[in-house]
């Protein structure tokens, strides 16, 4: 495998510094069967969708084969849709082409009792009342879906939760420390057992010099990303009392990673540690100033 972090793959006789791990997803998986699957901690696994979200997977499931001149639109204030065709007036030789106009087909919310309400200008569709129950089941579906898109985005938590390493800039491929490796066994398991056609692979990468190496350097530079990242959200807008308070407690996960791999590998990190104390004190001043 190629990677910008040159760590070496290796058979598991050899002494292993942790992993580099990386999936593929594909199709979705319900919440449940994560759940009965976890042997652990439940409030490990991944959350429910939101209602909006699980309300616009069902807009986009049901009503895709209509797409052709329509979209679908969020309702304000609610956590319904509306599924809008968009018309055009036929050209006028010689004139400006005309503006379209959008026509509303269908609103679907869902009240304050949690009722689903639907509102339907046309017979595309079918019965009102097998249209509402269409959305009704593919809503409640949704509820309980995962799709690739937030298996995916659980597993980069977990990773980041097991003090993982980005091995390049936008993500994908991460460096598993060792004493972090049995934990990540167990959700890559639980993603292979669980999401058909998943796969989450897994190479051990030795303990050398020139691994060590990368490790670091990958960690710096991450490090380093996130610093410049507050740096600049510090600089550029006023930050109220919870979002500095917030930035704050992001520079100390940064300094109890620096100070994890630091323990692991025994080296001293010394010049981006003096970045994150810089930051912190550039925090404390702004938090001096709301207070």
């Amino acid at each position: 495998m190629q990677s910008n972090a040159k760590l070496i793959a290796v058979n598991e006789m050899s002494k292993s510094a942790g992993l580099i791990t990386w999936w593929k997803l594909g199709g979705s998986v319900s919440l449940q069967t994560l759940q009965e699957k976890w042997d652990g901690d439940q409030s490990v696994l991944p959350r429910a969708v939101s209602e909006q979200a699980a309300m616009q997977r069902a807009a986009r499931k049901l009503f895709e084969d209509h797409a052709k001149g329509r979209f679908i639109e969020k309702l304000p204030k609610t956590q319904g849709f509306a599924v809008v065709r968009t018309e055009h007036a036929e050209p006028v030789v010689g004139e400006a082409p005309p503006d379209p106009t959008y026509v509303t087909e269908m609103k679907v919310w869902l009240d304050d009792d949690d009722e689903l309400q639907c509102r339907i200008n046309t017979s595309s569709y079918g019965q009102p009342s097998e249209v509402r129950k269409q959305i009704w089941d593919a809503y409640n579906k949704a509820l309980d879906q995962l799709d690739a898109a937030d298996i995916s985005t659980w597993l980069i938590r977990q990773a980041e939760a097991n003090q993982s390493v980005r091995l390049r800039e936008g993500g994908g491929i991460y460096f598993v420390p060792e004493d972090r490796v049995e934990r990540w066994h167990k959700v890559s398991a639980l993603i292979e057992a669980s999401c058909y056609g998943a796969s989450v692979y897994e190479v051990p990468a030795v303990r050398s010099e020139k691994a060590v190496e990368a490790i670091l350097a990958a960690l710096v530079a991450e490090a380093t990303q996130e610093l410049e990242r507050i740096g600049k959200e510090l600089s550029e807008q006023p930050l109220g009392k919870r979002g500095i308070m917030t930035r704050q407690s992001a520079c100390s996960g940064i300094l109890k990673k620096l100070t994890h791999y630091e323990t692991l590998l025994g080296a001293k990190l010394t010049d981006v540690r003096g970045s994150v104390t810089a930051l912190e004190g550039r925090l404390v001043e702004a938090l001096m100033v709301v207070e």
